[in-house]
């Protein structure tokens, strides 16, 4: 027995476990990628799948060739994911207060009710009625 802690069954069982999940890994960024595009066709996809199959080079393979497009897509859907967190999270315009457009709101769920026949003209009238006293 050598004089290392480890024993070279163990070493060799943690670099395949290493190794296996890499290749997951690999698969699992290449995967999102590959199927998050459109700008490929199918049988381009269904090249990059039979070429994913090769234990770790075919990730690896992948990442070479579109690398810097991936990083750009991943960059932009960033930016984008970003865009739409600051419009949700900024405050309304000054001239669309809370209660202007929860009246707003009311009068287009009513005008829907209407419209599908959920309510009768009369109900309308009384829905729409109702907010008319509320801003008087």
């Amino acid at each position: 027995m050598s004089g290392g802690s480890i024993l070279p069954g163990a070493a060799w069982s943690i670099s395949v476990l290493f190794g296996c999940l890499l290749q997951v890994g690999l698969l699992i960024t290449e995967y999102r990628d590959l199927f998050s595009r459109s700008d490929l066709s199918r049988p381009a996809r269904a090249g990059w799948v039979a070429v994913s199959m090769l234990p770790l080079v075919g990730p690896l393979l992948y990442l070479l060739i579109e690398g810097r497009g991936l990083a750009d897509r991943r960059l932009h859907d960033s930016i984008a994911r970003l865009q739409v967190e600051d419009y949700l999270l900024s405050p309304a315009p000054p001239e669309l207060e809370v209660p202007q457009a929860h009246r707003v709101m009311q009068e287009v769920t009513a005008q829907w009710l209407l419209e599908t026949g959920a309510v009768t003209a009369a109900e309308y009238d009384l829905l729409t009625a109702h907010d008319r006293a509320l801003v008087s």
